[in-house]
């Protein structure tokens, strides 16, 4: 039995639907499919899977009916929908978090909240360095303190507490060391929280303009003019070469500070292809 509380993604759960009725009974079709939910057509039904279309509200109502939900299950099928094809990221953070509040918590579920709660916050992946570095016998008002900028001792504790939820870390008889268990959950929710990650980076970025001595950053700027090939080839440089920091950065030793270093790399005019100058 298809469990929709497993499901982030309503395109991914109709078609899990259909795969199970389809298994369950070959006669089954996406015709049988779009007739039961009242579609003239199978092609609509079809349109919606493939992400050529989105779901309104009346089609969401006839496919939760023509699946049977019962009332929670068809509150949280709608929530899924308007998580899914939510335009910004204020309505996506809205209905992700409904849909965290409805789903049982199973360990899936879990690991997405949690997955969710170590990227909207910029020091959690700072405190999961530093406890490596430093031992603080857990005074948190001392670990918050070493941050820049600080946070507060409550902060503090709910990271480490989070790291050692998700495996991040773990307790040695001296301390803490980081693991490399990684951290795995559905595209949306990734896409989602690593915005917001990245955004507050950017914020920092800025932060550190003010704070941070000259000779303690490197900001700068380029600004060039490229054809589609040439953006899709200093992208690929730009991953290299931050896979080439990494290398570098694992092989060094006696680190004595946390450094987060951005990327930005991003549009700033429209696509002038095809794009004729006004008389």
């Amino acid at each position: 039995m298809l469990n929709i509380y497993e499901f982030m993604d309503y395109r991914q759960y109709l078609q899990e639907y259909y795969n199970e009725r389809k298994a369950q009974n070959p006669a089954f079709s996406y015709e049988v499919f779009a007739r039961k939910a009242g579609f003239k057509s199978k092609g609509f039904l079809h349109h919606i899977l493939t992400g050529k279309r989105n779901l309104s509200k009346n089609a969401l109502f006839a496919i939760a009916t023509a699946m049977q939900l019962d009332e929670k299950a068809f509150s949280f099928f709608q929530n899924m929908v308007a998580f899914n094809q939510a335009k910004s990221p204020g309505e996506k953070a809205f209905f992700f978090k409904k849909l965290m509040e409805a789903s049982p918590k199973s360990p899936a579920k879990l690991l997405q909240e949690g997955f969710y709660e170590f990227y909207s916050h910029w020091y959690y992946n700072t405190i999961r360095e530093l406890i490596t570095l430093v031992r603080f016998k857990e005074d948190y008002a001392f670990l918050g303190s070493l941050l820049n900028p600080p946070v507060s001792a409550a902060q503090a504790k709910k990271a480490v507490q989070l790291l050692l939820q998700l495996g991040l870390v773990e307790k040695t008889r001296t301390g803490y060391k980081a693991t490399h268990q990684a951290i795995t959950t559905g595209d949306e929710a990734q896409e989602m929280a690593t915005r917001d990650f990245h955004q507050q980076n950017m914020d920092l970025a800025k932060i550190a303009m003010d704070t941070a001595e000259p000779n303690d950053r490197d900001l700068s700027c380029l600004i060039v003019s490229l054809p589609e090939a040439g953006f899709q080839s200093l992208k690929t440089e730009i991953q290299g070469f931050r896979k080439k920091l990494m290398r570098m950065a694992d092989g060094m030793t006696g680190p004595n500070r946390i450094y987060h270093i951005n990327f930005q790399f991003f549009p700033t005019s429209q696509n002038l292809a095809g794009r004729e100058p006004r008389s």
